[in-house]
């Protein structure tokens, strides 16, 4: 399975490669990182756009304000909550898609890192609405997290990020 490092998604959207329907990433340099979770629906094609901005990819409508038969052209958005550095390493470790809920879980690696200072980052979570999303009840996202240390020891962290749960319903 491939990582992605987070300073890659900052000038344009990148897929994550593993999962069973398209996930990207898009992130962006800010002050404060988003401490909590927080998702909204927006077209796929302004989240996708190279032009996007993060204020741009928080500015979405409801689940409930999609037209049932304009579902395929939305996507899903989550701004991660939590500590992201512009050199930690995101994958996808396992996604799942059914009627009560499709689920993806993240890996994500926290380095450190030596050389300069790396930079805080807003992580935005794009998801398509296929027809198979959009017809699950809700959609979880999990977060396992380690930390890789400057001589490559690698320790995990419990409950660093938490579970995001969409509904969709």
């Amino acid at each position: 399975m491939s990582s992605l490092t987070l300073f890659e998604a900052i000038k344009s959207a990148c897929v994550l490669q593993e999962a069973p329907s398209p996930i990207y990433l898009r992130s962006f340099r800010t002050a404060r990182p988003a401490r909590e979770h927080r998702f909204t629906f927006h077209s796929t094609a302004a989240a996708l756009n190279p032009g996007a901005t993060s204020a741009t990819l928080v500015s979405g409508i409801s689940f409930e304000r999609i037209p049932p038969d304009g579902r395929s052209d939305y996507a899903l958005i989550v701004n991660a909550g939590g500590e992201f550095q512009t050199v930690d390493e995101l994958r996808v470790e396992h996604a799942s898609i059914n009627a009560v809920e499709t689920f993806v879980q993240f890996a994500l690696t926290s380095v450190e890192s030596a050389e300069g200072e790396p930079a805080p980052v807003d992580v935005f979570l794009i998801v398509p609405l296929t027809a198979e999303i959009a017809g699950s009840s809700r959609v979880r996202f999990t977060f396992s997290v380690s930390h890789r240390s400057y001589d490559g020891n690698v320790t995990a962290l419990e409950h660093a990020i938490p579970d995001c749960l969409v509904p969709l319903t």
